[in-house]
């Protein structure tokens, strides 16, 4: 994934168009993609009123009615029982029948004093979040407080039923869920978002799953490309595997894929993702924890029929949305580029390009202006336009073995730079025109100058657009960084910006 870094002129500078594939948050969005979760608004960004849910991975007796063994007394309120009972603290269970001060199908929260015994408390079955956080006078957390306080149910010993069954989906057995406000911040900056936190913190080891409620319609036999954002909360989360696991069902029998995702350092958030192919058309997504007593958040939920997780969207992101220009003139570009298998746009040599019609730039066509680019080409082959100026000879790019600064359009000039080119290495390459006469940099260096013409008007700016007269000078490579100027950059600022950008893109 790439990084939020890198310098960014302001309208200020006389920047009339620029994007940067390291600013994720201004400026690469992504390719186009659609979440394949319904209403994403609430389940791919965690709040209130969602859907997740608990899965209990430890049902009794197949879910079916079990016994805890014969009662001895009821007394205080408490159960004793004749031999070991199998209840655990935080299990959710109810009685068969009605008796002893209990309802039969009505849930309970138990609570395990001993193997013998145990005490039964008002169970919580808020499924949205709110009731999850830590109670500061108990350290329980909210859901819990009938346990933390030791807040009773009313029994006695009269017809105490002895046959109990605990449901395969209750909510909060074992497993605590809280949505935290504003607790997902980006790696690459941004807004701040909700996520949910998973409290795995049963003392006696049982660990439960987490269910993610909210069913994924998939194309099947398709590739399918599950991620989401996770970070440790307690230390004893760091190093630990969850497992991120997802249910298919709906064409034919229900098929089971997962992953092993292991926790990093504490307070890091991490990207986790993976793929497979179901021949069923609904998923549901599950996390099962390696061990028991750690906290983790969990954030940007992404289920794509892709082969590669692209950067999160709640929604869909088409064409026109996964590119914009930070000098903010120019929102959406139109974007025709292909997608690398870590989702970032390369040309392909064919007709891949970037159109930016709205770029304010002075038509006169002396007027001054800068163009510059982070660019490579991957085969030294012909003209490779890399950015231009529709209308007039102000590009720049790359010809056989050489940097082409200004033009060949309707005769015109063209500069060709010292030194030759490696395909397959960034550059930094700037070409400054001061009305004049025009100035090339490669990599910080000013290389040559001279004359490129003055035919034409300075109408827009073009990303390997099919407008350049010659036609189909479409570049094999990849730009992550094109800027244009409405006026001549200097040459301390030039060498200021490649600066910038040499550690970043390793430039000689």
């Amino acid at each position: 994934m790439p990084s939020s870094v890198g310098p960014y002129q302001t309208r200020g500078s006389n920047l009339v168009f620029a994007y940067d594939v390291g600013d994720v948050v201004n400026s690469y969005i992504g390719e186009p993609t659609t979440n394949l979760l319904p209403t994403p608004s609430i389940n791919t960004l965690p709040t209130y009123g969602n859907s997740w849910g608990t899965y209990n991975t430890n049902q009794y007796n197949g879910g079916n009615y079990f016994s805890i063994g014969t009662i001895s007394s009821v007394s205080s309120n408490i159960v004793t029982t004749v031999g070991n009972h199998p209840l655990r603290t935080y299990d959710v269970v109810n009685p068969q029948t009605t008796g002893g001060g209990v309802t039969a199908n009505v849930n309970y929260f138990v609570k395990k004093i001993s193997n013998t015994q145990f005490s039964l408390h008002a169970y919580n079955d808020s499924q949205d979040g709110s009731q999850g956080y830590i109670n500061t006078s108990t350290g329980y957390p909210v859901v819990w407080n009938s346990i933390a306080l030791d807040q009773r149910v009313s029994i006695n010993a009269s017809s105490f039923p002895t046959m109990w069954w605990g449901y395969p989906h209750l909510p909060n057995s074992g497993l605590v869920k809280e949505i935290i406000p504003k607790g997902y911040t980006s790696p690459y900056a941004g807004p701040k978002t909700d996520c949910i936190r998973l409290n795995w913190i049963r003392p006696d080891g049982v660990t439960d799953g987490m269910a993610y409620n909210v069913d994924a319609s998939i194309t099947p036999n398709q590739t399918v490309c599950c991620s989401f954002w996770m970070k440790a909360v307690s230390a004893s989360a760091v190093g630990q595997v969850v497992q991120f696991y997802h249910y298919t069902y709906g064409v034919t029998s229900a098929t089971d894929y997962y992953m092993n995702a292991t926790i990093g350092p504490l307070g890091e958030w991490r990207r986790y993702s993976y793929t497979f192919n179901s021949p069923n058309n609904v998923a549901i997504s599950y996390w099962f924890p390696g061990t028991g007593g750690m906290i983790v958040d969990i954030a940007n939920i992404q289920i794509e029929q892709k082969t590669h997780a692209t950067p999160f969207i709640a929604g869909t992101r088409s064409t026109t949305q996964g590119l914009l220009d930070i000098s903010g003139y120019n929102n959406p570009l139109t974007l025709g580029t292909s997608y690398d298998a870590n989702a970032m746009m390369y040309f392909d040599g064919t007709d891949d390009k970037i159109v930016a019609s709205n770029a304010v730039l002075p038509p006169a066509n002396n007027a001054p202006i800068t163009l510059e680019a982070i660019a490579k080409t991957n085969n030294a082959s012909g003209w490779q336009t890399v950015l231009a100026v529709a209308g007039s000879f102000r590009q720049i790019g790359f010809l056989n073995n050489y940097f082409y600064y200004g033009g060949n359009v309707g005769g015109g000039n063209f500069l060709l730079s010292a030194g030759t080119i490696t395909p397959g290495q960034l550059y930094h390459l700037v070409m400054v025109y001061d009305g004049v006469t025009a100035y090339a940099y490669k990599n910080g260096v000013l290389v040559t100058s001279g004359n490129i013409g003055s035919n034409g008007n300075n109408n827009g700016v073009n990303i390997l657009s099919s407008y350049i007269a010659s036609g189909g000078e479409y570049l094999n490579g990849s730009i992550p960084v094109a800027k244009a100027y409405s006026r001549a950059l200097s040459p301390s600022e030039i060498t200021t910006n490649y600066n910038s950008y040499k550690k970043r893109f390793n430039l000689s």
